[in-house]
């Protein structure tokens, strides 16, 4: 519903899939075609998984000297930084918008979100990144009265 409420907020209306597109979304791509060109949209928003993976940093350890201060122990002394080992996870979505009537690509984006921390928030912030991108372009327009 974050990407409904964000249209709503532009004026827009947003019909969400798993309303009245759910038996649909399972269907062939003819059915799918004619259950959007009923629910009376003038646009399609399709988002996809494009890639989930796993990154992984790694930090070298490191012995590093404190320093000569003038006494022979001390230039024995120093500090030990051990290997350092990160992973994270990287998220691909490809974001699609299509006008219905043509099915001709409107707009089009790719993002990336690093280490997605819970999941409602990180969609309710993508919905608003999109939704506000969309906007900034002119491509909500207000609902039909």
């Amino acid at each position: 519903d974050a990407f409904k409420d964000n249209l709503s907020a532009q004026g827009a209306e947003g019909v969400p899939s798993y309303g009245p597109l759910t038996e649909a979304a399972e269907a062939k791509k003819e059915q799918l075609v004619k259950a959007v060109k009923d629910s009376g949209a003038d646009a399609v928003l399709v988002i996809r998984l494009v890639k989930r993976e796993t990154e992984t940093t790694i930090s070298p350890a490191y012995y590093g000297p404190t320093g000569y201060y003038g006494g022979y122990h001390d230039s024995w002394s120093g500090f030990y930084d051990p290997v350092s080992v990160y992973q994270y996870e990287v998220i691909t979505l490809e974001v699609k918008l299509l006008e219905v009537k043509s099915g001709q690509l409107v707009w089009a984006a790719s993002t990336e979100t690093v280490d997605p921390g819970k999941l409602q928030e990180e969609i309710t912030a993508y919905a608003k990144l999109i939704t506000d991108r969309m906007g900034e372009l002119n491509l909500v327009a207000a609902a039909a009265p």
